[in-house]
């Protein structure tokens, strides 16, 4: 199956409609980013509104730009363990969302800050000249500071990053992202380990017959975020990536604001009335990032290393940071042992994802140091657990990403699969389709808990209204096929278009899943609509712990609960009575709840019922 074939069938808009509607499906964390780092929350949304795009867009560029102007900073996580702000993210959408916008803002704000560090370059050659008249050849501050790079080749950014006063940087924020995979699809031709030379800051050197064309980057900082297409990284998927591009890159969704007129004035206003102010203040906040690792410019020398001759400023974990960090590692080399050479695959995934999600949490380190103004003397050196966290949430969500959009090409290699043995078919419709369905249901299915939060004031009243009619069913099993049928069922969902009704219940059993009410899972049916089964959990007795913890979830969901007049209602599926469905698949209860996943899964259940009250 060719890649020419899959992008031709991505350019069916209903298609690429598809793939995006699963990834809404999938939000980020916007709950406990707020709870982590609430001040920088409130400055992407502020930010966000006033260019009219996702707070989410925000956050990613300027963590991106947090790192881009560190290229001195190294993160020892173990004493053998470097840890280096290189990433290359990009905003993954289907067109008509405003990315340009975002991108080209933090390009502006690049430009600003190279524009003054070479004001300050220019000044200090200036008095080193002054100082040392008649040495002009040897002024150490010669020649202009580059950051940013061109539109050329990969080869001509080398030959830039190879200057001394450039510190091995090159930075881009694209707007259109295929070209790094180009970039790096051309060099790797001619060198397969470039992938790796740029993102573990190993010595790239070119050397060739043409002396202009050779040149050695000790520690290569090699930068890019923006926005990509979803056309773009097709070979990276259907082919077999063997530069490794894909477990580097980094791919973030968000659906789109539609803020009106009136509201993008307001927001902007907030932050500044000055022409191009909204640049300067962001370069304003970011200068201290510059500053503080820089230690030709800005910074003392005192507060860098040097190693191969490069200057590293070095960061820490603080102890709680560290006990945290401990333990993901461990459990992720756990995972990695069990699958080696058992499912290379995952065993791939859990290397990488053991340290992977450093990165991010140096970046949004930086970040916050930049927010609070820390002068390069002040600078915290140690990681807090919170940044840890961050790090843990954004690079789940970005393998979410991942897989989502891996699953999703593998099911239209399928569908084409499909057409080739049935001529009179076609790719984007039939069986595959409903194939597809099913991969959107399991998705729904699979949702964490921190994605119930976030849910629009309609669709949270759907839900918990929905839920409370699955509690008060009666019976041992749970059939999605009758209880859609169900008139209490319909009358809750009537406003919602037929084809979105499965996925409504799919998304309540899965929060009844998380309460461990219930447990669930897709039918074996291989033919007509997906059916999704659940059964319900017997109460336990008033006398054990768990039976409060179950009151409390009760109600919560505003159910009342214990003697004759309780609503809810379950019975063992167990029973020597009940016969399973023919389509159903196995499925057994989950322990009971405890306190502490009681308390958490109540702060969800109030928390949805504030966003339903605020629904017309």
């Amino acid at each position: 199956m060719s890649v020419e074939q899959v992008r031709k069938l991505l350019q069916d808009e209903s298609v690429r409609n598809e793939l995006f509607r699963q990834l809404e499906a999938e939000p980020f964390a916007a709950d406990e980013v707020r709870r982590l780092y609430p001040h920088l929350h409130d400055r992407w949304l502020q930010i966000g509104a006033a260019i009219q795009v996702p707070w989410q867009y925000v956050m990613i560029m300027e963590l991106a730009l947090a790192a881009a102007l560190s290229p001195t900073a190294v993160l020892l996580a173990l004493p053998t363990l470097r840890i280096y702000p290189v990433v290359w993210w990009f905003l993954f959408h289907p067109g008509a969302t405003n990315t340009s916008v975002v991108v080209r803002l933090y390009a502006d704000v690049l430009d600003l800050l190279e524009m003054d560090v070479n004001n300050t370059r220019r000044d200090m050659a200036k008095s080193w000249q002054e100082e040392n008249p008649g040495r002009d050849g040897r002024n150490p501050f010669g020649g202009e500071v580059s950051m940013t790079s061109g539109s050329g080749s990969l080869e001509g950014e080398g030959k830039l990053m190879a200057m001394s006063q450039n510190l091995g940087r090159s930075v881009s924020f694209m707007t259109e992202g295929k070209r790094l995979l180009k970039w790096l699809q051309n060099e790797g031709s001619v060198n397969e380990s470039i992938v790796v030379e740029l993102w573990e800051r190993m010595k790239w050197k070119r050397a060739t017959v043409h002396a202009d064309r050779t040149f050695t980057v000790m520690c290569p900082f090699f930068l890019a975020a923006g926005a990509l297409h979803v056309e773009d990284p097709l070979d990276l998927y259907v082919l077999n990536d063997p530069l490794g591009v894909r477990g580097r890159l980094g791919l973030f969704y968000a659906r789109p604001t539609f803020k009106r007129a009136a509201e993008v004035e307001q927001a902007a206003a907030s932050i500044t009335t000055a022409r191009f102010g909204l640049e300067t203040n962001i370069a304003g906040v970011f200068k201290a990032v510059m500053k503080a690792h820089d230690p030709v410019h800005s910074a003392s020398p005192a507060h860098f290393e040097q190693f191969k001759g490069y200057p590293f400023r070095i960061y820490g974990l603080s102890d709680e940071a560290k006990q945290a960090f401990h333990g993901v590692f461990d459990e992720r080399t756990k995972a990695h042992e069990e699958a080696h050479l058992v499912d290379m695959g995952k065993a791939k995934f859990h290397s990488k994802a053991k340290t992977k999600f450093l990165r991010h949490s140096l970046v949004v380190h930086i970040c916050e140091q930049a927010r609070l103004g820390s002068t390069p003397q002040a600078w915290a050196g140690e990681l807090p657990v919170a940044a840890l966290r961050f790090g843990q949430l954004l690079s789940d969500y970005m393998d979410r990403v991942d897989g989502i959009f891996a699953s999703f090409v593998t099911d239209l290699i399928g569908r084409l699969d499909l057409a080739a043995t049935n001529p009179g078919g076609r790719p984007g419709c039939g069986s595959q389709g409903r194939a597809s369905m099913r991969q959107q249901l399991q998705q729904l299915l699979q949702l964490p808990q921190t994605s119930f939060r976030e849910l629009a004031p309609a669709t949270a009243v759907v839900l918990l209204k929905l839920c409370r009619a699955l509690l008060r069913k009666p019976g041992a099993w749970l059939d999605s096929a009758a209880v859609l049928k169900s008139s209490d069922v319909k009358e809750i969902l009537n406003a919602i278009p037929l084809a979105e009704q499965l996925h409504h219940y799919a998304r309540a059993v899965r929060l009844l899943k998380l309460c461990k009410l219930v447990e669930m899972g897709l039918g074996t049916n291989a033919h007509g609509t997906p059916l999704i089964f659940a059964v319900k959990r017997v109460m336990p007795a008033s006398t054990e712990p768990a039976y409060v913890y179950y009151a409390n979830v009760l109600s919560a969901f505003g159910l009342r609960f214990g003697g004759h007049h309780s609503e809810y209602r379950a019975t063992n599926h167990l029973g020597p009575d009940i016969a399973k469905p023919p389509a159903a698949p196995e499925l057994a209860l989950d322990p009971a709840l405890t306190q502490e996943e009681s308390a958490a899964i109540c702060a969800v259940l109030q928390s949805l019922a504030a966003h339903s009250s605020n629904a017309d």
